[in-house]
């Protein structure tokens, strides 16, 4: 059983939102002013370092800057990417760090209702809210009608993955599927391209499940 990860919803003495984002020695006045901009959230988004990538709750946002509970504590200075829900991106830096939980600095001023995909825009559904994915290779096992069948993953999220195999279930199929360190799932075809194939689980994987075995998985140069 996976020990969940998650932080106690007032972890922090000075959980209000925004209070975290900004550097500790900003004045009264401007804290007051920072977080009139900023929005509480609570919501899965990637964080994507120079070394690996992981799964991340994002605790509140504004133009400037987001407060994220990350997968492993984070480095003051730290470059990274973060990726939301909505498709967006926004690099930036580690202002301050403490346990799990840190502060990230954008490099530009954003529009935080376009990140969280919360504008008023009528958005089309390739644009809609998904399930970070996670670039991981790992070995998997297929199994239908037809047998059982080696794969390797490409991408994974809470709700699907992006598998290839030598013999390639049909569109609508549906399929036992084990993960090599994760538990058996039932999933189906919902897009065959190749030898490549997307599959949708049957069931959502738990936030903790899925970050904890990411942060198991070799670490990859993703940023420069």
């Amino acid at each position: 059983m996976v020990k969940s990860i998650l932080p106690e919803p007032h972890e922090s003495g000075n959980d209000r939102p925004g209070a975290n984002l900004l550097p500790h020695d900003m004045s009264g006045r401007s804290e007051r002013r920072a977080d009139a901009r900023t929005t509480t959230v609570l919501q899965i988004g990637k964080l994507v370092t120079g070394r690996q990538q992981m799964l991340c709750l994002v605790r509140n946002i504004s133009t400037g800057g987001a407060k994220v509970y990350a997968m492993r504590s984070l480095a003051v200075g730290e470059r990274l990417r973060v990726e939301f829900r909505s498709g967006a991106i926004a690099e930036g830096a580690v202002m301050w760090a403490e346990g799990n939980m840190a502060g990230i600095r954008f490099d530009h001023a954003i529009d935080a209702a376009r990140l969280l995909g919360t504008g008023d825009g009528k958005m089309s559904d390739d644009k809609l809210p998904r399930n970070p994915s996670l670039d991981i290779r790992a070995d998997a096992v297929v199994e239908w009608e037809e047998g059982k069948f080696p794969a390797e993953i490409f991408n994974i999220s809470q709700t699907g993955v992006c598998i290839e195999l030598e013999h390639a279930p049909l569109v609508h199929q549906s399929v036992s599927l084990k993960i090599e360190g994760l538990p058996s799932t039932l999933a189906r075809v919902v897009w065959k391209k190749g030898n490549r194939v997307g599959l949708v689980f049957s069931q959502s994987l738990a936030y903790d499940t899925l970050g904890l075995w990411v942060m198991d998985r070799p670490a990859r140069t993703l940023l420069g």
